[in-house]
């Protein structure tokens, strides 16, 4: 009867023991959550200047004509008026800017006959950023390049007689007869600018390591004075600061760069930009 007992009980432990080991499952379900992340904008400034250049090829007429004499039985010379000449399009340069930012294309004539002279429609042009352009509709500008001077080599042949070299800056304008001297005097064609876009630039070589200049003394169109100060604090190195229009008495005029900057011997590039009048600013680079 004992070994019954136990036995028993065994099955029971057993049976319990297996019963762990039983369960049910429900069917089960979790959502899947994202998030979208745009990619990173670059907006670093990429810099693309097409440069089309005309043949640049003339040709020199002296004006002289020979005519035969028959009473001298010679060549008589008639001296007349010197001109150059070319095909069309051949003295064109067009600068195109492809670039995300404002350019300053400036070209320069360079002498290889001393007695020839090269000079340009516009030798400094202004082109505005190609941001929000379609592709061929990027800003563009042509100059025309026209010789004076004579040829003196009567055997020359397309001669090498000079050289153009287009430089690429930062946008400072083009010239016009906005009236600025530095010191609130009305002086013609001083600013490199254009009145339309509102950006005035002059450079100036330092005499020594500090610069101050009263450069916002600005005569818009119809002679009025307008003045400019630096919004907040100090110019401390290069950059670009804000601006508030003041009327007189309100503040000191112009800008005061320190002698921690360094400048003695070296040229600066001040460019006052008033394009957005809600907020005009005040660039200052060392080049």
């Amino acid at each position: 009867m004992m070994k019954k007992i136990i036995a028993a009980t065994l099955a029971l432990t057993l049976s319990m023991s297996m019963g762990n080991f039983v369960y049910a499952a429900e069917d089960s379900s979790a959502d899947i959550k994202a998030t979208y992340q745009a990619g990173k904008e670059n907006t670093d400034t990429v810099y693309s200047v097409d440069v089309k250049w005309g043949s640049l090829e003339y040709t020199y007429s002296s004006g002289v004509t020979k005519s035969w004499d028959p009473t001298t039985l010679k060549y008589k010379e008639t001296s007349g008026t010197s001109s150059w000449t070319c095909q069309d399009g051949a003295d064109q340069i067009t600068i195109t800017n492809n670039s995300n930012a404002d350019i300053t294309a400036s070209l320069a004539y360079g002498k290889t006959d001393n007695n020839i002279t090269g000079t340009f429609t516009n030798s400094k042009i202004g082109l505005k950023s190609a941001e929000g352009t379609n592709v061929g509709e990027s800003p563009s500008e042509t100059t025309t390049l026209s010789l004076k001077g004579a040829l003196s080599d009567t055997t020359a042949e397309k001669k090498e007689i000079g050289n153009v070299t287009v430089t690429i800056s930062d946008y400072v304008g083009t010239s016009s007869n906005y009236k600025w001297d530095g010191n609130g005097n009305i002086s013609w064609g001083f600013l490199k600018t254009t009145l339309t876009d509102g950006v005035y630039t002059v450079e100036k070589e330092c005499p020594g390591n500090n610069y101050l200049a009263s450069i916002f003394y600005i005569y818009n169109k119809g002679n009025s004075q307008e003045k400019y100060v630096i919004k907040d604090g100090d110019i401390k190195a290069e950059g670009t600061y804000s601006l508030q229009k003041v009327t007189s008495g309100n503040g000191s005029y112009g800008v005061s760069l320190p002698s921690t900057m360094a400048l003695n011997g070296k040229t600066i590039r001040l460019t006052v930009d008033l394009r957005d009048e809600n907020n005009p600013t005040l660039t200052v680079k060392v080049i």
